[in-house]
């Protein structure tokens, strides 16, 4: 995935990764209902959308899980665009603009703002903090300590793509490597580090202050 430059690279890329590295069958809304939501709402949707509604959007674990990915009937417009997405707590909702080749993600509720500059950019992101939130292999996290995202680049590389911005589930780092999955969560409240299909000694060398769920949970 580091390397896909282009949205519909990076969608391509997503689809591999649910398969090959999750284990996931991915799966969307079927084309016909997606089409029926695009002209009952009149609107238009740009390729990434389409490909991410139709091929992507109902996958557990990776579209969907902590936060509730809108079925193509229950489509609203908000504020900013087309509504698609609500936070389990409906603490935010995420909305996609309605003009532009890839368009920008915005969340309204308590955490508004923009979120990510491009839709596919958004899912890339999107998608690992789904795997990781509903991981089945068990997962690790708690308060970040001093020095957290040095550990993290030492341990899992850069973060990859490009993160999520402060509004809705951001401002958020994911990290993806053979080590396993990782999450860097920041805002107004204690940096957080999420961890997930990571060597349970491995997690216990992370610069935590207080495991919330403890590093022993995880397996590979």
């Amino acid at each position: 995935m580091r390397a896909a430059a282009t949205p519909e690279a990076r969608l391509g890329a997503l689809e591999t990764f649910a398969r090959q590295s999750l284990g996931l069958a991915p799966r969307g809304w079927a084309p016909a209902e997606v089409e029926a939501a695009r002209r009952r709402l009149d609107v238009r949707l740009s390729p990434p959308v389409t490909r991410w509604m139709t091929r992507l959007a109902d996958t557990f674990g990776f579209a969907h899980g902590q936060s509730h990915a809108r079925s193509p009937r229950a489509w609203t417009l908000g504020e900013r665009g087309l509504v698609f997405l609500d936070e389990c707590q409906d603490n935010w909702r995420l909305e996609f603009e309605l003009e532009g080749a890839d368009p920008a993600v915005h969340a309204t509720g308590e955490q508004a703002g923009l979120v990510a500059r491009s839709f596919s950019a958004f899912a890339v992101q999107h998608a690992i903090f789904e795997a990781v939130m509903t991981a089945d292999r068990g997962a690790a996290n708690g308060p970040a300590a001093e020095g957290a995202r040095d550990w993290l680049r030492a341990n899992f590389g850069p973060p990859l793509g490009e993160p999520l911005l402060a509004a809705g589930p951001g401002p958020l780092d994911v990290h993806v490597s053979p080590s396993g999955l990782a999450l860097f969560q920041s805002g107004s409240q204690a940096p957080w580090i999420f961890l997930a299909r990571v060597p349970s000694e491995l997690a216990r060398r992370a610069p935590v202050l207080e495991w919330v769920l403890e590093p022993e949970d995880l397996q590979r």
